[in-house]
């Protein structure tokens, strides 16, 4: 249970996905969640607005399969980091 005012951590996380979901609208069936990273530096407050930036850091065949190399940033309203990733993924296609 997180302390009074203070969202639940695992928001960050979340919010990293959801913002995956919504830039890679048109992914192809078949594709690998392959690792995942995150560094939080601060959990959110409650109510607070936080604003989830991706981007493609890299790409490369490796073993006749397309990887992916994603990069998030999570901040809050000042544009203060909360939490920055990375996340690899096999691309099918």
């Amino acid at each position: 249970v997180p302390p009074a005012g203070q969202a639940p951590i695992g928001l960050l996380t979340v919010l990293m996905m959801r913002a995956y979901m919504n830039v890679l609208t048109r992914r192809p069936p078949g594709g690998i969640h392959a690792s995942q990273l995150q560094q939080v530096l601060r959990a959110p407050r409650a109510n607070e607005t936080v604003t989830a930036a991706i981007h493609c850091a890299g790409k490369e065949i490796r073993r006749e399969r397309r990887y992916i190399d994603l990069q998030f940033k999570m901040t809050d309203a000042s544009g203060q980091l909360l939490a920055q990733g990375r996340m690899d993924s096999i691309w099918a296609a």
